[in-house]
């Protein structure tokens, strides 16, 4: 199922002190506040990529921020503060001679280069899309981002480069998580609305981009009716973010059991499939992987850690 659409056209002061953790390449970083605290504190979660850099010896760059500053650091010296307007999330990547930051300002996305020579910094509109956005995906390589509006629930697509609206894609709502992979492509679960039979489907969409950076639909796996939650797993080791098998976890509203579908990449079909009653009813779904390594994949709860083999039948509780 397609469900993809062209379209024509379409502060606060905080005392913070900036947590620093080594991060290389393309990185995530997400805000939070608790405001059951005194003062306002933000929480800032890294994704860290440290091996290739500790074995090569290169200089190490790290990002932190608050919601209106961004700390820049270099082999752990600061080496840059820069006032921003609020901010709501943040991705950035690392080129050989510039730092290139996408910062969420909520309503529009601002680009922010920093040279590493000099740390002189320059900052650009990237795009203004007029409503509030609740995350946003970069696909460094083709200067391509993807920008989530709740209200519409749909996935808007951008390039940078080109000030070009690419068209949207229709997904659930409930289910936004967009995974985006090392191949340029990304995994979607979007909503097809019969408008005659009043029904709605859900599919786990892959696509890519061709030659000239338009979106194609590379695959779709068709998902039961009956479940509440759909989860796109893939192994958390970003060096193995190319594996060729992923899973599918369904989540029925009672919480009482899911439904695995097991694919190789580039299948509509699942090769396995597994449903997982919980022990406990109380249960919390708190993690879900797949590792390469034992060639399971596994879902964590807040009473038991359930493995699934990917390949041979039999399907324990850790």
């Amino acid at each position: 199922m397609l469900s993809y659409c062209l379209s024509e056209n379409k502060a606060t002061d905080v005392e913070f002190t900036p947590f620093k953790g080594a991060i290389t390449g393309a990185v995530a970083i997400s805000l939070a506040i608790a405001s059951c605290l005194p003062d306002i504190f933000l929480q800032i979660h890294y994704r860290l990529h440290l091996m290739a850099l500790q074995v090569n010896h290169e200089t190490r760059y790290d990002v932190a921020a608050n919601i209106s500053r961004l700390f820049i650091y270099e082999d752990d010296e600061l080496k840059l503060q820069y006032d921003i307007d609020s901010m709501k999330s943040l991705l950035w990547d690392d080129y050989q001679t510039k730092l290139v930051i996408l910062i969420n300002h909520g309503r529009n996305i601002k680009m922010y280069t920093i040279e590493k020579q000099s740390f002189s910094i320059e900052q650009e509109l990237v795009v203004d899309v007029g409503y509030q956005i609740e995350s946003f995906y970069t696909i460094w390589p083709l200067s391509t981002i993807l920008i989530y509006d709740n209200l519409r629930a749909v996935l808007d697509i951008y390039n940078i480069d080109k000030r070009q609206d690419l068209g949207y894609i229709t997904i659930d709502s409930e289910n936004s998580l967009v995974h985006v992979s090392k191949d340029l492509s990304f995994q979607a679960i979007v909503v097809n609305y019969d408008n005659q039979l009043k029904t709605i489907s859900r599919f786990c969409n892959s696509y890519e981009f061709d030659q000239p950076g338009q979106v194609v639909l590379q695959t779709s796996v068709q998902l039961p009716v009956g479940y509440y939650k759909y989860h796109v797993v893939r192994p958390g080791n970003d060096d193995q973010d190319n594996y060729p098998i992923f899973g599918i976890v369904m989540t029925t509203m009672g919480q009482d059991k899911s439904l695995v579908y097991l694919l190789a990449s580039g299948a509509s079909r699942p090769f396995k499939t597994r449903t997982v009653y919980y022990t406990n009813a109380s249960y919390t779904i708190n993690d879900k992987w797949l590792d390469p390594k034992t060639r399971c994949l596994y879902i964590k709860t807040n009473h038991e850690l359930i493995s699934i083999p990917l390949f041979q039948e039999t399907t324990g509780t850790l």
